[in-house]
C-alpha cells in the first residue's frame, strides 16, 4: 500500500512539475533560436553550412554560449544569447575557442 501512495506521489509530483519544465525547455529553445538566427547573419559560411551541429553550453539560468564549426578543432563562431525583458537576444562572441576549450581552461583555475 505504502509503495503504491509512493508512486501516486510520484506521479502527481511529475504532473504538477511539468509546467515549470516546459517552460524552461522553451526558454532555452528561445536562446538557442536567437543565436542561430544571428549565426544565419553573421557567422562564415562554413559555420552556416552546420547550423545544426551548435555546441551549447549554459553559463546561467538566462545566459548560453552557443557555437558553430569553423573547421578546425580548436575555433568556432559563438554568440552569447540571453533573455532580456521576456525576449531572446543574441550578440557575437569575440572568443573563438570552442565550449569544450573553455570548460577545459575553465576547470583548471
Amino acid at each position: 500500500m505504502a509503495v503504491g501512495a509512493g508512486v501516486l506521489g510520484l506521479c502527481v509530483g511529475g504532473i504538477l512539475h511539468r509546467p515549470a519544465v516546459v517552460a524552461e525547455q522553451e526558454r532555452y529553445d528561445g536562446m538557442v533560436a536567437a543565436a542561430t538566427r544571428l549565426a544565419e547573419r553573421r557567422a562564415p559560411d562554413y559555420a552556416t553550412d552546420r547550423l545544426d551541429e551548435a555546441d551549447v553550453r549554459r553559463l546561467s539560468r538566462d545566459v548560453l554560449r552557443v557555437c558553430f564549426p569553423l573547421g578546425r578543432p580548436d575555433r568556432a563562431w559563438c554568440a552569447i544569447a540571453r533573455r532580456d525583458d521576456g525576449l531572446p537576444r543574441a550578440r557575437t562572441d569575440s572568443d573563438t575557442r570552442p565550449n569544450a576549450q573553455v570548460a577545459e581552461e575553465s576547470d583548471e583555475d
